[in-house]
Parts: structure tokens; sequence; C-alpha cells
């Protein structure tokens, strides 16, 4: 075992009240004699095989309410740090673990800005774009729902005039007439939540109801209005309440200000300023507001004409002309601002912490957190976090890429290379005393040999370094696989015949030997052990990690591979090395590769980066249908090319892992399995849509096997795929499905559902020089989708432009993928149903999933060739039940003799309690039944219900949802009150209670109400109140040893009242947020408790000062 280092930050001892009591149902934690409740293990660091990162965290402070916690910690990301990347206020790759943030990426257009040209139309679309959106004639645009819910080798895309199973038509609303196209937004913007216990995604429906990724989460989310223009209600707040009835209120929000051609003003990302938990407590938060500016902006994309692919020669006529970027001239991006919002304080009833601020050198007008202050509620410092750091200074000469023109004028950023050459470094983290002594420190090493510039074009396709010194942009070389053609004028495209075109470019590959530029190192802990970072580039099996590709790209950087895996971006942890302070060293190495076949890669691609994006340009008059004159150079469109990739940060998953941890003395080794699906991509041959489906037997086949076009080598192009007839007594059905020969660039791969959930843990022992298996676990899970999918619609804006004179068909290319194919002569009689050439792609806006844990754990023992099962089931509320989803309802464990042990549990929905229901206590047990089976015996252990109010106020609670009593059951089902709660404070604080025998028990509150100072065993809490305003007094006056002296003085006379004389009294004194300090039980034998500078416990004495116990934290066995 690795010596351990043991820090208690601070010490609570809270100890549960059947520590002191036969009755296990009191209702409060009392300090008992001592327990450790909050402690730091140095050097072990944990690891996450599925995704080969290391989870480096340091707790800064958790804040405590009762059940709940509201954890402050620094955390840092071990996957790598991208060339451009910028360092948050904590430093370079690590940031402030704070859950309390909903985040947004705007999809499409702002759903919470409505239309300021309404008047073009009167009000009628007053209500907003999107949410209450209407068409012209004032019908309420529909959510687009239904269509799939089953397995994702299900339909993924639609091109379809409707979405089933509904009959509504997306031709009303996205081609009925320019203002209703421009003026409804079909794409739901995509929400992110991190509070305490869940994070997530969810969108919102047209009527502001969420729609969760995750439905065990069972949060309600509500947006809170405010007026902005013509009464349209945007979101400045909104409110979580989770399942456990705890409300948090987001209105203090993040701006995100772009100043280019169109400049756009973003809400997107929204702080909590209060959270309120289900006993009535309230912990607020305050922000600054602080406009700050990004180092640069590069330009987003270079564009590639298609219709220079004829013109310079070459197989087909297929050589490009001229040199990168084809003639495209490059795109600034406009100036970019952001009104962030710095937390402040954060005050809650014991205590409050803030955050002070300092300039920084790296980014323009922002501010680093160079020190965070814990105190007590009479704001008297107890604890100083200290944060030290310096810069990483680029020192690799790279090509630079050019600076956004912004940066070439901008009034004081002269210097402005200064900070595209600086990253903050975080160096240490230092506990200071409430006298500003140091008591401990935490330092940090980086892989600095090589810094580049954030500018530097020295970058792999995924963002990070790869040393390429000499690139001269950032967009890569590549292949692209476009159909052949034939003829002059009129190119007809053919199924199966393609030639490839090299694109050339930069070096864009990765590089393992130095993607660890600036990543973490090491840290050295107080007591000068060490934890060491070894680090290796993540790789993938290109063969199983997709599914209907290999050829669906195109492009060779991610398919094609002579070897047996690809690199992908990014880092992988390889090993920790732990040191401590006597020269002991303790290695964990990770594998992901196959033992017997280190060429085979465990690792799956879940996505691959979004390099393309195809544009149409247009130079005729909106609204017409035809431009004019034509376009000479046939369609005049791009492929453009971004020079960042866009993509997921869990792009890898590992399906195998091998963990092996040793020493001088043991080898251990772990097998980690996770269940990894190939990703679904869209192949050139593969079907996105449902086609059409004519309600009557309309439409009959055209005559036309391939479309013809004026372009040439066109690298996109439309064709029939799939008909389907089907027929009943009444009609004739004829459904056709098109696809696309080349997978539009700008939609996501889509991932397994699956990913990323454990499968088994198997457990070896080194003996004999072997690893013999001692013992495994295996996982099983029950997911459910969603019955009701919701979809986006991308469609066009653009309009029909004709492709040639003698061309038979017309295109339109709507921005990005939106495409009309309309035959000008129809070689049929058409009279009614849909139009057969006209399709709007849909996609899933997000994919809801049900699974709130594994079905099932087996744990296996091997042991004297025997083995040894021991299973436990677990059942969860049906996704049917909307007040209980995520529950867990009942578990059995089975043990090797096929004995077992059941317990089911009952919540709000099942004992019919609607208050809970309305508050969202929905996640509470409430009722507890233990049996055991053996043979065919079975047997009630236990059944214990606890009371909640039914309708507020009550007596006992006041306006707060509080358990009244706990009643228990024998086997034969008779009731017994265990516990009566009979009243509370309005602050949820349990003043007195009675227990089965008839013993009352009366606390005193002091401290402001944050600690119990007196338990009364055996008198009312009217009598004990009557007399306790001076103890109550000196609690909340306790500042220091006298006052604390003081006070129990006070609590002395408190004990020795006459009408408490026949009483057993325990009374208490504390250090805020420190530890109990004193106890006094009913013997009067006092207890004092000692804490050195930096809180930690040293010793207990009694009041004579007889030393009872003493604590020592040095590194142990």
């Amino acid at each position: 075992m690795m010596k351990k280092q043991i820090l208690l930050f601070y010490v609570l001892l809270c100890g549960i009240i059947y520590g002191q009591s036969t009755n296990r149902y009191a209702p409060v934690t009392y300090p008992t004699s001592p327990d450790v409740t909050k402690i730091q293990t140095y050097g072990q660091v944990p690891v996450t095989p599925y995704s080969g990162l290391a989870n480096v965290s340091i707790p800064i402070y958790t804040i405590k309410e009762g059940d709940f916690e509201f954890p402050i910690s620094l955390n840092y990301n071990t996957r790598g740090i991208k060339v451009k990347e910028e360092a948050t206020r904590v430093g370079l790759g690590w940031s402030l673990g704070f859950p309390g943030l909903i985040s947004r990426s705007m999809i499409g257009q702002d759903d919470f800005i409505g239309n300021p040209t309404s008047s073009a139309v009167g009000s009628v679309n007053a209500n907003g774009k999107y949410f209450n959106a209407r068409a012209n004639n004032g019908s309420l645009v529909p959510d687009f729902t239904g269509y799939m819910h089953g397995p994702q080798s299900q339909l993924k895309l639609g091109l379809d005039t409707r979405i089933m199973p509904t009959d509504y038509k997306l031709d009303e609303y996205t081609n009925n007439s320019y203002y209703t196209r421009e003026n409804i937004d079909f794409q739901p913007d995509n929400f992110s939540y991190s509070i305490p216990k869940f994070s997530g995604k969810f969108i919102f429906a047209r009527n502001k109801k969420p729609i969760l990724e995750k439905l065990q989460d069972n949060l309600k989310i509500e947006v809170l209005d405010s007026l902005d223009y013509l009464g349209q209600a945007t979101m400045k707040k909104m409110k979580i309440i989770d399942k456990e009835g705890t409300t948090y209120t987001f209105d203090d929000f993040e701006r995100y200000h772009y100043t280019g051609l169109f400049p756009t003003y973003i809400d997107n990302a929204w702080y909590v300023s209060k959270i309120k938990t289900r006993t009535g407590n309230e912990i607020k938060f305050t922000y600054d507001i602080l406009e700050t500016v990004p180092s640069y902006n590069l330009y987003d994309y270079a564009g590639m004409p298609v219709s220079l692919y004829n013109d310079c020669g070459g197989l087909n006529g297929l050589s490009p002309c001229g040199t990168f970027p084809f003639g495209e001239s490059k795109t600034y991006e406009g100036l970019q601002y952001f009104k962030s919002k710095l937390v402040k304080k954060i005050q809650f009833p014991q205590g409050i912490i803030e955050f002070e601020y300092e300039n920084r050198e790296d980014i323009y007008q922002d501010k680093k957190i160079s020190k965070i202050f814990i105190k007590d509620n009479k704001n008297a410092l107890i604890q100083t976090i200290k944060l030290n750091y310096e810069y990483f200074v680029a020192n690799y000469n790279s090509v630079l890429t050019d600076l956004g023109e912004w940066q070439q004028n901008m009034n004081g950023f002269a210097e402005r290379q200064k900070y595209l050459n600086n990253r903050l470094k975080l160096t240490s983290v230092q506990i200071l005393d409430r006298d500003n002594n140091l008591i401990s420190s935490q330092n940090f090493e980086y892989y600095d040999q090589n810094v580049p510039a954030k500018n530097s074009t020295a970058v792999d396709l995924w963002g990070y370094f790869n040393g390429v010194n000499n690139n001269p942009h950032l967009f890569p070389d590549f292949d692209l696989t476009v159909p052949n053609s034939s003829g002059n004028s009129m190119v007809t495209y053919y199924t199966g015949t393609e030639t490839t075109v090299h694109i050339p470019g930069s070096n864009r590959n990765v590089n393992p030997s130095v993607t660890n530029s600036m990543l973490l190192k090491k840290i050295i802990y107080p007591t000068k052990g060490s934890s060491e970072f070894i680090y290796e580039s993540n790789t993938y099996d290109p063969v199983t990690s997709f599914q209907n590709d290999l050829s669906a790209s195109k492009i060779s950087f991610f398919m094609n591979s002579t070897n047996s895996y690809n690199y992908a971006g990014g880092l992988r942890i390889k090993s920790i090395i732990n040191r401590d302070n006597e020269g002991g060293v303790y290695a964990t190495d990770y594998s992901y590769h196959d033992e017997n076949n280190p060429n085979k890669s465990w690792g799956y691609l879940t996505e691959r980066p979004n390099l393309f994006d195809l544009r149409k340009r247009s130079n005729g008059v909106p609204g017409s249908q035809f431009y004019d004159p034509e376009d000479t150079n046939g369609l005049n469109a791009y492929i453009l090319i971004r020079n960042h990739a866009l993509y997921d940060d869990n792009f890898i998953g590992y399906k195998k892992v091998t963990e092996t941890q040793q020493n001088n003395v043991n080898i251990i080794k772990k097998e980690y399995e996770y269940n990894v699906a190939p990703t679904l991509v869209y192949s050139h041959v593969f079907a996105f849509g449902r086609g059409l489906e004519a309600p009557t037997p309309t439409y009959t086949e055209p005559q036309y096997l391939f479309i013809k076009t004026s372009m040439r080598a066109e690298p996109f192009d439309f064709r029939p795929y799939h008909t389907e007839i089907t027929s009943s007594q009444q009609s004739i059905r004829y459904k056709r499905d098109y696809s696309f020969h080349y997978k539009p660039f700008e939609l996501k791969d889509e991932r397994g559902t699956y990913n990323g959930l454990l499968l088994s843990v198997k457990n070896y022992a080194h003996e004999n020089q072997i690893f013999k298996l001692v013992d495994s676990e295996d996982y099983a899970y029950n997911i459910y989708y969603n019955q009701k999918q919701y979809w986006g619609v991308i469609y066009g804006h653009a309009v029909h432009e004709r492709l040639g004179s003698s061309s038979d068909w017309s295109f339109s290319f709507h921005n990005p993928l939106y495409s009309i194919v309309q035959p000008l002569y129809y070689p049929v009689v058409q009279t009614k149903g849909y139009n057969p050439g006209q399709y709007n792609l849909t996609y899933k806006a997000i994919l809801s999933l049900y699974n709130p844990g594994p079905s099932s754990i087996s744990k296996s023992k091997f042991v004297g060739g025997q083995t040894l099962v021991t299973t436990t089931d677990y059942t969860y509320a049906n996704l049917n039940q909307p007040d209980s989803i995520g529950n867990l309802t009942s578990q059995k464990t089975t043990f090797p003799d096929n004995s077992s042990q059941t317990s089911k549990y009952s919540y709000a929905i099942e004992k019919g309690n609607q208050l809970l229901i309305n508050r969202n206590i929905i996640s509470l047990p409430l009722e507890t039944i233990n049996t055991e089976t053996i043979g065919n015996t079975t047997e009630t252990l236990s059944k214990i219900e606890t009371i909640y109010p039914t309708a507020l106020p009550t007596a006992q609670t006041g306006n707060l949802v509080l358990p009244l009593s706990v009643i228990s059951y024998d086997v034969q089902n008779t009731a017994s009150t265990e516990v009566i709660y009979d009243q509370y404070d309005s602050k949820g604080n349990i003043l007195q209670y009675t227990t089965k025998d008839g013993i009352v028990t009366s606390i005193i509150w002091g401290y402001n109400s944050t600690q119990p100072i007196a338990k009364v065993t055996g008198v009312s809490y009217a009598v004990a109140n009557a007399l306790a305003a001076d103890i109550i007094s000196a609690s909340n006056a306790d500042i220091d040893a006298g006052t604390e002296q003081t006070l129990i003085g006070k609590l002395d006379i408190f004990r020795k009242e006459s009408s408490l004389q026949n009483a057993q009294l325990t009374t208490y004194t504390y250090d805020p947020l420190v530890g109990v300090t004193s106890i006094t039980p009913p013997s009067g034998i006092r207890e004092i408790y000692k804490y050195d500078s930096a809180n930690r416990l040293q010793n207990i004495k009694d009041v004579t000062g007889k030393l009872l116990k003493e604590f020592n934290y040095n590194y142990k066995p």
C-alpha cells in the first residue's frame, strides 16, 4: 500500500443521533466524539478508463446545508491543450468546478428572439421565431415530433415534406413565403446544465417545456421571462427544480457580442444566482461583470470553387486551378466581446466564500482568480486559498496565421502578439491560516519544452500541437472523391464511377511525440510526495469505429490507413507514477490495445472532426424562381474548409482497458470492458429520408434514371435510392427515398446510445509469474427511448436557380443542405398529393433516453475452483410514470446459496402525496420494505414509512415540506409510531421530537440558528427555550476564545436551571466552519477539542487537561 498523507481541510464532527441514543429516527445530527468527515488522500488520482482521462481535482470547499452539498473545486482536463486554447481564470487546462451553470449553443436562429420586423404582417409573430411561432395564416407552428424511437440503426435523417406520424407538411412553413421562412426558427437551440448531482443536455419545445436528453434526471426547467421589444418574452432568467426539491434560480447571464457583417448579441450562459433547498435554506451568489476580448480571431474558412474543376485540364478536367485557397479570399471574423460573469461572493447560512481577482497578461482586459477566502457568517476569516501563477511563453518558432483586420487597427491592442504568446500557468495552490501563515502547498509542473503561439500553424486536425514549423496555413491536404462525368455543356453522373482528386494543403497530422505540449506533468504534495503523469496519443481502429462507412467521407485522413490503427487528437493516460517522501515508487499503467496484438487498438472514434461545409453564392433578385443572367460558371458554390475542426470533446472511447498497479511487492491487474458501438455515418448511398407518401395514386415514376445539370464535377449529387409501392383496398401508395451521393458535412455522425457504459471489471492477482482471475463484476442495462423524438429542420435561404438554358432540371441549394430537385416538365399527369420534388432536411434535435442505472450487477468470486456468484437486480420506475422517472423501486440480491434479500421503495407518486409531487420532491423514498427469502419462505425484516405533509401550512412544519413522523410495521403489519417531529423553526431546524416511549427531546439552536448548542431530553421546547435567551445570545456573539468561555459559562448556568434538573442535558460549542470545540454530556465531564492552524483536529482533552486522544498527520503504511 502506498503511504498516505491525510489532511483535514476542516472538521465537522457530526455523528448521527443514534450514536448516542437507542432511537435511530431522530432527525438531527449532533457533534460526537471524534469522526473525520472530510479527508483528502494524496497520491491517488482516479482514471476513467473508457476515456483515458485522469480525474485531477483539488477540493476548495463544500457548502453543506442538511443533506444538500455544493462542492467547489479546481479540476484539470488531461485530454491535452489545443494550440488556440485560452487559459481560464484559474490557469491553462484548469477550471473552477462550480456546479451551477446553464449554457447554450445557438442552432439556426436565437430561440428567444422575436421578430423585430413583424410589422410586415401585423403582429402575427410577436410571440417569437421559435416559441409559439405562427405561420402567415396565424396557425401555430407545431413541434416536429415522432418518426422513430427505436435503435440508432433506424432512420437518421428525413428529407421529407412531412414528419410522420403527424400529417403536417413542412412546405406550408418553409416554402409558403419568404416572410414565413425567414421568421420561423425550425432548429431548437441546444442547452446544457450542470448542478450538483445532475448534468446533461436539453432543448425546449415550442411551448417552453424542456426535453431532456437524460430522462432519468427528471428536472423541472422553467423560463422566467422579461420583456424585450414588442412585448416578446426573451429569456433573461431560468429556474431548475431537481427531483429532490432543490430550486436553482439562474438570472445572471453571460452575453456574447459579435461585431462582424451582421452584429449579433447572444446570451450563451446563465449562472446560478440562488439555491433554495427543500428544507428552506438559501445559498446566494453575487457576480461582477467583465467585458473581455479573445486574444485573436482567425479566419474561419477558405473556399474551393466547384466550377474550377473543369478549367485546368487533367483527368476528366479534374485538376484544380491555381494555389490554395483556390481563388476564394480569406474572410475574417468580426470582433468578439464577452460580457462575462465573475463569481464574487457565495453566502450561505454558516458562512461566506469570497473570490479575489487580479489582472492578467494573456487575454486582453481579462482577470485571474488570485485568492479564495473562507469566512464564517460573522465575516471572520477562517482560511485563505491562494493561487499562484506564471505564464507559458511561446518558445517554438513556426509560421503564424494572419491576424484579423480588427486586431491591426484596434485601439489599445498594439501589443497583440504578446497576448498570443502568453498563456496563464497555475504553479501552486497554497492554504493559509486566518493569520496569513502558510499551512500547505501543492505545486504543479508541466511539459513546457515546446510552447507554440496561439496563432501558430503547427496544429493537427484536432487542434493540438504537431510541431510542423513550415505549414503555410491551417487548411489540410486531403483527397476528395467526386463522381466521374461525361459530356461538355451537360454533365451526366453515373452510379459507381468516381475519381479521387488530391487537394494540396498543410500537414495537419497528429505527432505523438509533441502532443503533450503545455500539459500537466507532475503534482507535488505538501509532504513532498508526488504524482507524475505520462501520456500517449489516442488511437482508434478505423475499421470497427464506423458503420456504413469507409467510403462515406471520402476524406483520406479519417478512413484510409495502411496501419492497423490511426492516431486521433489529444492524449490519454499511459502511466501515473506516485512517489512518497521516503523514496517509495508506486506505478499504475494503462493499456488500450489488445495484449496479444499490439497493433489492435480498442479505441473507437465516436465522432469525426467536422471540417467541411457547402455554401451557395448567388447574385440574383431574391424571390425570383430563376436567376438572370445565368451563372456562367455553372453552379456558383463553394466547398468551404474550416481551419479548425468542430467536434465534441468526448470523441474517443475505449472498449477494453487494462490497468496494472505495481510496487516493490505486489502486482495487481484490472481489466475494464465498456459498451461502445460503431458510429453511424452517412455514406454515399445511404437514404436520407422516407421520401414522400402520396395519399392517392396520382404520381408516376419519372423517366429519368439520373439527374442532369450544367455544373461540372460537382461533388454532391442527388439521386433516387429506393422505391416502394404499397396497396390496400382503397388506394395505392407510392413512396420514394432519395440520397445524397456524398455526406453533407454539416451534420454530425451519430454515436451509439450505450457508449461508455461499464460492462465488466475483472481483477487479477499475480501469482507464480502469471495473472490469476480473483473476482469479477458484470453489468447489464435496460435503456429505453422516448417514444416522442424531437426533430429540427434545415430549410433554405435562397430561391431556385436554373443551371442552363437546356437543363431539364432546376436546383436550389439552400444554406446549407436543403435541396429542391424539381423537373421543369413532368412526364406525368399530377392531380393532387405532395409535391414530389420538394424536400426539407430533418435531423434529430435531441435523442432522449431513459437509463436510470444498471439493471443487474453480478459479482463473481473464484475460490478453490468454485465460482461464487452474488447478483443484484434493480428495478426502476416505468418511463410512462412522469412523476417517478429515475426512481429505484426495488432491488433483489441473490447470494451463492440461492437465498435472497429484497428491498422495495415507494415514493410520492405511490403514496399519493400530491404536495411532494408539486414541489418535485419525487426521488425521496417514503416507504422501505425489506424481506429475506430462504428456500420457499419469505420473511419481512422491516417496513418503515416516513410521513410528510399533504398540504401546507401545518402546525409542525409551517410552510416547509419536512417529515412529520416515522412509522414502523411488525411482521403482522401492525403500525407503531417510532418518532413524531413536533416542531421546526422557519429554517427547517428541528426544535422538538417525541420518541415512541413518550420521551420528548428539545434542541436549542445557536450561532445564528446554524448549530445545536443544547440537547435537552425530558423537557418540552417551550420550557427549554424560555430559559435559553442568554445562551443563544452568547453563541451568536462567539468569535474567539474569550467569547467562547463566556458562552461555556452561560451554558453551565443553563444546565443548573431548576426547571431542567430532571432533564438530560448535552451542550456544545463550536468554531464555525472548523468544528466542535467542546461537548459537555449529562455527566458534566467536558471534552475539549483543539485544532491546529490548518483547522485539523489536533487532540481531545478533558476539562482537567488530561489527553484523551491525539491526531498526527504524517505518512504511514
